[in-house]
Parts: C-alpha cells; structure tokens; sequence
C-alpha cells in the first residue's frame, strides 16, 4: 500500500482558504512562500501526520499560475510516498498513467516523479519515502474512473462525481474552501 503524503489546491487567495479551513476548526501552518517556485504555501495538519492538505497560490510566473488561469482554483496534485519508486513507477504500465516529461529533471533533482493523465483529475508527485504516522486526510473522493485511481495503490483514493475531503469525522466538498 502506498501512503497519502498530501494533497495540493491552488487557490487565489492562500490567507481567504485557510480562514474557511480553520474557522471549521483545523488549525494552520505557518505561511511560506517559494518565489523560486511562484507559490505561497499553508500546510494544513502537523507535519508529523500522512495526508496533510496543502493550499498553493501562485504569486509568481510559473506552473502554478498557469494552473490556475486554465482551470481556476482547485485540486492541483496528489502525492504519494512508495517504498520503492523505480517499481512503482515500472508497474504503472497500462493503467492510464504516464509519466510527465518533467519527470526528467525532477528525478535527477529531488527523486520526485510526476504522474500525469490527460484530461486527469489531478497530477501525481510520487516519491520514495517511508510511511508516516496517522492522517490528516483520511480520505479523498476525486471525479475520476475508479480504475485509473485503483493503480495509485491507495485505498484513501477514492471515484466520486464530486471532489471531497474527509477530515477526521467531517467530509466536505473542496469547493466549499475553494
């Protein structure tokens, strides 16, 4: 089983979703910016747990802004930690999934894959890394065949007409904080 190491929104306004998020009772991280990757973060869940939520506004030129400009705001990517990359990576074959182009760089930099299907629900950042404690997210209901979601190995990954987070005993719709 592969873990739920977070999921990312872009957002326009990273300050306006945490307040929806955290006047529902979910406390905030700390506020960062990347200017080198164009975006200003807030983490969502202690960094200690599996499957925290991450909110992305571009602030810069970049793949983020262009995300967001194309689709307006929403599920951007899903990351997964796997015990063995280069396996996982190898046994996707036919499930839909193919490896994004960036992919060549992002290997060689950070030992990060991406994931990528057209017209996909989201990107999928893969990288090798250890399970961690208990999760954040619990659970996440993405619009997608549940056949292209199955070969992400991840039970926490879910088919839905809608997109929807579950945290803790609440489940919610993502564009209530969108």
């Amino acid at each position: 089983m592969h873990t739920l190491s977070h999921v990312a929104f872009v957002v326009s306004s990273a300050a306006r979703s945490a307040a929806v998020l955290s006047g529902r009772g979910y406390p905030a991280g700390p506020t960062e910016e990347f200017p080198g990757e164009g975006t200003r973060e807030i983490y969502f869940g202690d960094p200690a747990l599996r499957g925290r939520l991450l909110l992305m506004e571009p602030i810069g030129d970049g793949p983020y802004r262009r995300a967001l400009q194309r689709r307006g705001p929403g599920l951007h990517h899903i990351g997964l930690d796997v015990e063995n990359l280069e396996a996982f990576v190898d046994d996707l074959g036919g499930s839909g999934w193919y490896l994004h182009p960036r992919s060549l760089v992002t290997l060689r930099k950070s030992g990060t894959a991406w994931l990528a299907r057209p017209k996909g629900p989201a990107l999928i950042e893969v990288r090798q890394a250890g399970a961690a404690g208990a999760a954040f997210i619990s659970r996440l209901e993405v619009p997608a065949a549940p056949a292209l979601l199955a070969a992400l190995g991840n039970d926490a990954i879910a088919s839905s007409d809608e997109l929807w987070l579950t945290i803790g005993r609440d489940r919610f719709e993502a564009r209530d904080f969108l």
